[in-house]
């Protein structure tokens, strides 16, 4: 046996028809990534016995789970499939909305040097989140909960294969964000975060989760900009209505446009201090309007 090295672990996945299930000779889709976590979780049962020896009896395990996050640099069409589950929609038309749908997945931790496999069944998307600083690579981050982990094995379960795509990351000295349809020029770095609060139902017989479903999304963000004026401000002490758009990509092709057309100013921190520029990170959360509080396009061409 050798030891396992970071750039020899695979990740790959295929969305389910049944909720649970790996498809029949699974052709699992190759992910690019920067970081995996995606592990067996085990809840710990304590037992609260007595004794006289003044020692603590030994617990149970309880139920497993399979959980963690997987980061990549943003590039066109990799996480589509991700990204539609997210929001429980569907794209049409290269647009997406919020829907009520879940979507899941059978995903597989490979570890190449040694040949080993970690499947996780029932794999939701909890988050999504998506960021970046000036003169960095846009990043995006997604939090996973899976009903099952099946059991480490030497063999993989696919069948075959799907290469990732090779497309260019994008970056934020391409990426504009805008509100009420002008151009923020002062913008230092940008987060937006979907978080879905999956309700998770465990029964008795059972060590793996009974049921997985999402509760109410909710979209929130920030902005850290340049203090140059009061306008953010003026409408988080107004309560304003503002309309915030990030365009992600380079415009023409392969781009992504993200629309929050009902968002609320929650917060307005303090301006930084130090000798030099001063910054001050503006929060903001998403509210549904004309059926979503976000909306995603994509430009293929």
């Amino acid at each position: 046996m050798a030891i396992e090295v970071g750039n020899q672990i695979q990740l790959g996945y295929i969305a389910e028809v049944t909720f649970g299930t790996t498809p029949a000779t699974p052709t699992g889709k190759l992910l690019r990534f920067t970081s995996a976590t995606l592990a067996a979780e085990r809840d710990y049962l304590e037992n609260p016995e007595l004794r006289t020896d003044r020692q603590r009896a030994a617990g149970r395990g309880g139920v497993m789970t399979g959980r963690g996050e997987v980061s990549g640099v943003l590039s066109f069409a990799t996480y589509d499939d991700l990204i539609e589950a997210c929001l429980g929609g569907t794209w049409s038309t290269n647009v997406l909305k919020v829907g009520t749908a879940r979507k899941s997945f059978t995903f597989q931790r490979a570890h190449l040097v040694n040949g080993l496999y970690y499947p996780f069944t029932g794999t939701v998307v909890n988050s999504m989140s998506i960021s970046g600083r000036a003169n960095e690579n846009v990043e995006i981050t997604f939090g996973l909960v899976a009903a099952k982990v099946g059991n480490e094995a030497t063999a993989t379960i696919w069948t075959s294969t799907t290469a990732a795509n090779t497309n260019d990351a994008a970056t934020t000295w391409e990426a504009v964000v805008k509100k009420g349809g002008t151009t923020l020029g002062n913008v230092v770095g940008f987060n937006l975060t979907a978080e879905n609060a999956y309700n998770e139902a465990s029964v008795c017989g059972s060590k793996d989760l009974y049921d997985l479903q999402p509760g109410t999304i909710r979209v929130t963000g920030s902005l850290e900009l340049y203090f140059e004026s009061n306008a953010l401000y003026t409408d988080f002490r107004a309560e304003n209505t503002v309309a915030l758009q990030f365009i992600i990509g380079p415009g023409a092709t392969k781009t992504y446009t993200i629309d929050l057309t009902a968002a609320k100013i929650t917060n307005v921190g303090a301006p930084s201090t130090g000798d030099g520029f001063v910054t001050v990170t503006v929060e903001f959360e998403s509210f549904t309007h004309a059926d979503t509080a976000l909306k995603i396009t994509r430009t293929a061409s």
